[in-house]
């Protein structure tokens, strides 16, 4: 049987892929996008949609309609890619610590998705950035995005942090402000599709109470992990809105509710649900941790590294490897 794989995220090979495999014949093609929701050679070659290609990709459940097939979806992806860098890294914490609060909240954000934007215009509407570590990187996927800000004057915003903050903030070192904070809001990748990141399997393994805007369904999505809802902190009808912005409203709202709390208050609330943030740490562990929750074609990968040595997706095999070291 011959056999094509490919790496979404392999950009530079993309076109000289796509001519491989409509000049060749393959049994069986497979397309790696396990760190995205989209299989963009789908979307941008439809004349490849035909081929008995199978694609892997780390959403949920896909709230908006793609035009082509996605055969098999890994929502835990990303807790497997995130623990496995903290482990590695060396700065993943074994134990819940309490520290001294200085502000109600911290949000960290990079790339200017309109969504993000959105969020963000929102915070400064109530006066919520100049009050709390909020980042902005003032960076956007092209020249020609544009966004009709309406209270925020966008700028880049930065936190104090130690060597190496600034290029790997959101894998694994963290600035100063992050344990100072009561809580993290979090502006997730996608609104297409749930999609849960880096950015929130952080707060998860970093004893962090969170609140994301995500898709539609994305604590549903969480949910269906075991990851446990912090009630006492947050209204989540939210998730069930279709409208991105009212969704983004509504969680906006929550994080003003309790930006207004005196710190104290909103500390002592915040202690109030430690039980479960610990609860939450180890639960994301042992998801990312358990084999069970590979998706099957993962474990086709792995299985093919330890029999053959053949590595058909770099990412999975590298994950899997690191997390065998630390978790044997």
């Amino acid at each position: 049987m011959t056999l094509r794989c490919f790496d979404v995220w392999d950009y530079a090979n993309t076109e000289s892929f796509v001519a491989d495999i409509l000049n060749n014949s393959y049994d069986r093609i497979i397309i790696f996008a396990h760190r995205e929701i989209e299989v963009l050679p789908l979307r941008r070659y439809p004349e490849i949609r035909n081929l008995p290609i199978e694609t892997i990709t780390g959403a949920g459940e896909y709230i908006n309609e793609i035009p082509y097939n996605v055969t098999h979806t890994w929502k835990e992806w990303f807790l497997m890619q995130s623990l496995s860098h903290w482990c590695a890294n060396k700065y993943l914490p074994s134990d819940y610590t309490k520290h001294q609060k200085k502000y109600h909240f911290i949000s960290m954000n990079d790339r200017g998705h309109r969504h993000r934007c959105y969020m963000v215009d929102q915070l400064a509407k109530y006066n919520l950035i100049e009050t709390n570590p909020v980042t902005w990187s003032n960076n956007y996927y092209s020249p020609e995005f544009k966004f009709d800000w309406q209270f925020f004057n966008p700028r880049k915003i930065t936190l104090d942090g130690p060597e190496g903050y600034e290029k790997h903030r959101a894998w694994f070192i963290l600035p100063e402000q992050y344990n100072q904070s009561c809580f993290q809001l979090i502006s997730e990748s996608a609104m297409d599709a749930t999609f849960i990141t880096e950015k929130t399997t952080g707060a998860l393994f970093n004893f962090m109470p969170f609140i994301t805007y995500g898709s539609k369904h994305f604590y549903k999505q969480l949910r269906t992990l075991g990851i446990v809802d912090y009630n006492e902190l947050f209204d989540y009808s939210f998730d069930e809105i279709d409208d991105d912005n009212v969704r983004a409203d509504m969680i906006v709202d929550n994080v003003n509710r309790l930006a207004q709390m005196p710190l104290h208050e909103l500390e002592l609330l915040v202690d109030s649900i430690k039980d479960k943030v610990i609860y939450n740490y180890h639960r994301a562990i042992e998801v990312a941790r358990s084999y069970h929750t590979w998706h099957p074609l993962a474990l086709e990968t792995v299985d093919r590294y330890k029999t053959t040595g053949e590595i058909l997706n770099d990412s999975i095999v590298g994950v899997y490897n690191t997390l065998n070291i630390y978790y044997k």
